[in-house]
């Protein structure tokens, strides 16, 4: 691969897909990288069945029970799946925005054939117009469908036709083939062509112990039906070898961050014979793979077995399921761990293909001379989290075993490396020990993104009661080899985690970012003690002046008021506060004129001096690092504060509000009641819900701007990589999830006001996800509000789906508006706001500024806007996923209510 290469990547939301394109990119830098996914997960919630997949029990009761769980799990599953297959793409186009000239493109797309002219004209139309519009060097083709462990779990009634993973390959084969042909006739040289076959191929014979598989030996009867569909497609390859020359790689289970599991419930790994009087109480575990293990292991309770089982004491009565569980148990593979299967891919991709005659077939595994089995995964776990109590340890239930049911002669199939070694100079170099510590830090790391809240109850009788889940503190090797062993510039080692500034909530404090506000946060928390509720703005540049702060000395209400009362708060707290570059013009003329005053005020604002960008992030700036420079921009540093204020202020506050310089509050104490209010809905038993944050929907929802109501400060200059891709994304997985579920975006968010509630963990979390999306797109300019209003659209999908599948419906959806209808929007009675502007509308302190607009000016807009609204404006309320008792809500309300008003300035 070189720098003029295009490569075409299949199955690139999937697991080893998405590595290998992250890796491309890292180390070749290609022209263009096209990637490919049908973005479906394997799970659908399609109605296809209503019971689960194991038919052969007859208990009424178990099957009963068993739907639940099977439902409940399979909600939570389908969600992971999808999730991971978002995250994975999202981290590859992120990637490609600082991968210099190199250019990505998505496409979600299904090769197997689904229409009838496949059978004439033998292609996909989007496969064939991919090749037209991109000279293809490299193909990788990684589209797989889920294998025989994930196939226990499929619903039944489902087409297998639609299943089989051979009209992938052979659509694949057909391309190239007709690529080929014409590359052949000008003198070129064939597309390098790599495909994904795996060790299932080799046939198991229960009665053979574990051994090493050659690629040289006869094949008659694969393991299991995937295997079969595999060994079809090296045959394919070989009818196709006159034209396409090709590396197939058997690979063997991959293991390491970024999987998911294959597993939908802990059903999935009953063990209960099929015989009706055994049916009543079948051993269950969580699911013997190498994910289910780790996610479980990093957040259970030393006290507690890794294995739980829902008896112990039936060994004799019941040794047919049980030593079925000890045969899984013992069960050898020679499990390869990610780094190393993606080093052998692309090992593969630059074999000389042109000088072979046919397909060439290399096993890749982890070079283990005796294979590994579940049961050896978990003792090393248990070497990095051990059980505090004998009857937890692993090692307990296994000896318990033995002695009832005598050894067991380890089975499974191993690779034998040597072809692989000679012609592909691939040798594996992560020893399991290693893999899987590397693993459970990355599971680690995912359980904890934002740290652990600092919340609690006390300092205040204000703050929400906030529910604790226990969590369980992990060694120093597993936290060392995590995110916390990186540098914040090593994209490689931080694997898609977003690196936060140190003073942010979000931050892990192993590895952060300094910003401009660390040495002024203990100010800012000292002087808005007792303050309940802090409004703030940042005012950013050496250049500003009052002229850019307009906000200070303007008022739209004669009875309202647009800002914190500070005589509310307690021992002379300050609640108004402008963060500004110390040394800018407005603070040397405000200190001037002041120069006795300890505090530099402008209107109501105190400000706050902050150091200069140059002077603070000098460190940061020196490094030879694009995105760390977009870091130590205004931009970026503007954003800490307005999206993640929790550390800023005393935790006394309960409510942050942001505004832009260029916009008034009419009446603050009616924003904060809306704050206040909760959709009501239908309602559900037991369930209590609470506001995390108010926004604003733009009057003016056409504006591309991520800040309408903000100038640009000359950016559409600058040509915005980083926003485009981002924006692209966002469209390709609402395309890709079309069919599916529906992804819907609020448009129109206005981020020139933002209210947050401090005191909530749902809160802080939900704030952490939106910054992290910022932050892992580095669009700083503009990408606040297209994180925003992605991030409170996933949430509320999560949301949506959750309550739908455990069989309630979405409340919020049903709130009633005054004239008696319902919907996903509540009405705002605007007459009361339209009074207040419209009466005695004044501006104060004007001799302190060198020019104010005209209050008339100010508020024309506004005025215009609720005249022509009508008596009810909506919002509307969108869901944040918790698994709290108290479900937390975005409010987003319509700029014509007139709270929030532009001030129309040139």
């Amino acid at each position: 691969i070189e720098a003029n290469s295009t490569v075409l990547v299949t199955g690139a939301a999937g697991f080893l897909g998405s590595q290998v394109s992250l890796a491309i990119l890292r180390l070749y830098g290609p022209k263009h990288l096209v990637l490919l996914d049908n973005f479906e997960s394997t799970f659908l919630h399609d109605g296809s069945s209503s019971s689960p997949p194991f038919a052969a029990f007859t208990s009424a009761e178990y099957i009963a029970k068993f739907k639940q769980e099977y439902e409940l799990h399979k909600t939570q599953q389908f969600l992971t799946l999808l999730e991971y297959k978002r995250q994975r793409i999202f981290t590859i186009l992120q990637s490609c925005v600082t991968t210099r000239n190199t250019s990505c493109k998505f496409y979600k797309a299904d090769l197997r054939p689904s229409i009838p002219e496949y059978f004439d004209i033998g292609e996909i139309p989007l496969l064939n117009n991919i090749f037209e519009q991109y000279d293809i060097t490299h193909v990788i083709h990684l589209a797989n469908e889920e294998s025989s462990r994930s196939k226990l779990n499929k619903p039944p009634g489902r087409d297998m036709l639609q299943s089989t993973k051979a009209g992938m390959t052979e659509t694949m084969l057909e391309q190239l083939r007709k690529e080929n042909k014409k590359r052949r006739t000008v003198g070129r040289p064939p597309v390098q062509y790599v495909f994904r076959s795996s060790y299932e191929v080799y046939s198991e014979d229960d009665e053979m112990p574990a051994r090493q598989r050659d690629e040289m030996e006869d094949i008659t009867s694969p393991a299991n039906l995937h295997g079969t569909y595999k060994r079809i497609d090296e045959i394919l390859s070989t009818s196709y070898a006159d034209f396409v020359p090709s590396v197939g790689l058997r690979l063997f289970p991959v293991y390491g961050p970024w999987d998911s599991s294959q597993m939908i419930s802990s059903a999935a790994t009953a063990t209960a014979s099929t015989e009706p009087e055994n049916n009543n109480a079948p051993i269950l575990t969580e699911g013997l793979d190498v994910f289910s293990l780790c996610e479980r292991m990093v957040s259970l309770d030393p006290k507690e077995p890794l294995l739980p089982m829902t008896k112990f004491d039936d060994l004799q009565e019941r040794q047919t399921e049980w030593r079925h569980l000890y045969q899984q148990l013992h069960l050898k593979h020679d499990w390869v761990y990610i780094d190393d299967a993606v080093d052998a891919i692309l090992s593969a991709v630059q074999f000389p293909m042109a000088s072979i005659s046919g397909p060439i077939i290399f096993n890749v595994g982890g070079g283990s001379a005796t294979g590994t089995s579940i049961g050896n995964i978990i003792n090393i776990m248990e070497q990095f989290f051990p059980r505090s109590s004998d009857q937890a340890k692993f090692v307990v239930l296994m000896n318990r075993l033995t002695s009832s049911l005598g050894d067991e002669s380890p089975r499974g199939v191993l690779a034998n490396m040597t072809r692989s070694k000679y012609f592909l100079n691939f040798e594996p170099r992560i020893s399991m020990k290693e893999g899987i510590q590397r693993t459970l830090s990355w599971h680690y790391d995912r359980l904890h993104p934002y740290g652990l809240s600092s919340m609690d109850d006390s300092g205040t009788e204000e703050r929400e009661e906030i529910e604790t889940i226990e969590h369980y503190p992990a060694p120093e090797t597993i936290l060392s080899s995590g995110i916390a062993g990186c540098s914040p510039l090593d994209k490689e080692c931080l694997r898609g985690s977003a690196i936060f500034p140190c003073l942010s909530e979000c931050a892990n404090p192993r590895v952060c970012l300094p910003s401009i506000y660390d040495t002024v946060v203990f100010s800012t928390r000292k002087w808005t003690t007792g303050c309940s509720v802090v409004l703030y703005t940042v005012l950013l540049g050496k250049d500003v002046g009052k002229e850019d702060l307009p906000n200070a000395n303007v008022a739209v209400s004669s009875k309202g008021r647009g800002f914190v009362d500070n005589s509310n708060g307690a021992n002379g707290a300050i609640c108004n506060l402008a963060f500004v570059t110390e040394g800018s013009k407005l603070i040397n003329e405000l200190q001037t004129k002041n120069s006795q005053d300890p505090f530099v005020t402008f209107g109501f604002w105190t400000l706050v001096p902050v150091p200069h960008l140059t002077w603070s992030l000098s460190s940061v700036l020196q490094e030879d690092d694009e995105d760390i420079s977009l870091f130590a921009t205004q931009e970026a540093q503007m954003l800490i504060p307005k999206l993640s204020p929790g550390n800023f202020f005393a935790s006394s506050a309960k409510y942050a509000v942001y505004i832009s310089p260029r916009v008034v509050l009419s009446d603050l104490n009616s924003i904060l009641n809306l704050m206040s209010e909760r959709p009501r809905g239908g309602g559900m038993a037991g369930m209590n819900s609470g506001t995390s944050m108010l926004l604003i929907r733009n009057p003016s929802p056409n504006i591309k701007n991520g800040n309408p109501w903000e100038p640009t400060d000359g950016a559409d200059s600058i040509p915005d990589r980083r926003g485009a891709q981002q924006e692209s994304a966002y469209q390709s997985i609402q395309m890709g999830l079309h069919g599916q579920i529906s992804l819907n975006m609020p448009n129109g968010i206005d981020s020139s006001f933002v209210v947050h509630a401090l005191q909530v963990e749902d809160a802080r979390l939900f704030r952490c996800d939106v910054y992290a999306e910022m932050l892992q797109w580095e669009s700083f300019h503009r990408g606040e509000t297209k994180s925003l209003e992605f991030v409170v659209g996933l949430h509320n999908l999560w949301s949506r789906l959750i309550m739908q599948w455990a069989g309630y419906h979405p409340w919020w959806e049903d709130e009633v508006a005054p004239d008696g209808s319902t919907g996903v929007e509540t009405a705002i009675t605007a007459s009361g706001i339209d009074q207040i502007l419209r009466k005695n509308l004044e501006s104060f302190n004007e001799g302190d500024v060198d020019r104010v607009a005209s209050t008339d000016d100010a508020v024309q807009v506004a005025k215009e806007t609720i005249a022509s609204a009508g008596e009810v404006l909506r919002s509307k309320w969108l869901a944040i996923l918790s698994s709290k008792s108290t479900h937390q809500f975005v409010r987003i309300v319509p700029a014509e209510t007139g709270l929030v008003v532009k001030l129309d300035l040139p």
